[in-house]
């Protein structure tokens, strides 16, 4: 639920909105300052024979539809089941004792990756100085 959601955001612009009102006619207006109409994102318009309708482009009602409030609590639910979540450390090396070492892989040209290596390179500083307080140390 939480791609669809995102997808229909992105597609809405990512933009702010607010409720605008004056002579009693409320509009849902975004917050672009790019000299946009009152009313951009939603409004009530009537038809030539009188009948109430809504003005709301394409992108603004998909992500309305998908903006659901069941959409809404699963993504406050993920967020609390993350929040204060903490990776363990990474494994020793295979003989149980020592610093886990790592080297660089070719992940394209701009964003390589560190991966753990048998025979590796180096050892981060933040999990040498993590593995080295942990109780029961022996590296």
């Amino acid at each position: 639920m939480s791609d669809l959601l995102k997808t229909a955001a992105l597609a809405a612009g990512g933009i702010e909105w607010s409720w605008w009102t004056s002579n009693s006619v409320l509009r849902l207006t975004s917050n672009l300052d790019h000299g946009l109409r009152d009313g951009d994102v939603l409004s009530a318009v009537k038809s030539m024979d009188g009948t109430p309708l809504l003005a709301i482009a394409q992108p603004y009602r998909d992500f309305i539809e998908a903006a659901t409030p069941a959409a809404i609590l699963a993504l406050i639910a993920d967020n609390e089941r993350l929040r204060g979540l903490k990776p363990a450390l990474p494994p020793r090396p295979p003989e149980g004792i020592g610093l886990p070492r790592y080297g660089l892989r070719w992940n394209g040209p701009t964003v390589p990756l560190a991966v753990q290596m048998d025979d590796g390179y180096w050892t981060p500083w933040h999990l040498a100085k993590q593995i080295k307080t942990a109780p029961g140390s022996e590296a």
